[in-house]
């Protein structure tokens, strides 16, 4: 006969098992559960449920706001590039360029 923590390993846990069928409704939950001779209820899948939701909607919203860079962080680096590249081209090569640029944007 296995010992109990032996046979806790192989049993999956009610979150795990209800985290296994997404697609499925909580009551197909709940049978299926019944089956394995898990005893769940139809409040406990729609916990488990939102409490996921939340989660994902919380990483999302840091991730978003780790990916933004204040607009003006970003212009200061923009300048310094901008900076940087006249000063390797020379001015009067810079001015060609803008000239140029200026006269695309112009029409």
């Amino acid at each position: 006969m296995a010992s109990k923590k032996a046979r806790r390993k192989t049993r999956i846990s009610k979150t795990e098992f209800v985290r296994t069928l997404p697609n499925a409704s909580a009551q197909e939950i709940v049978a299926a559960a019944k089956k394995r001779g898990i005893k769940l209820s139809d409040r406990y899948v729609y916990v488990i449920r939102s409490k996921d939701k939340a989660g994902k909607a919380k990483r999302a919203t840091k991730k978003a706001a780790a990916r933004r860079t204040p607009r003006r962080a970003a212009s200061i680096g923009l300048d310094a590039q901008l900076r940087q590249a006249i000063a390797q081209l020379g001015l009067v090569r810079a001015r060609e360029i803008f000239g140029e640029v200026e006269r695309a944007f112009s029409g």
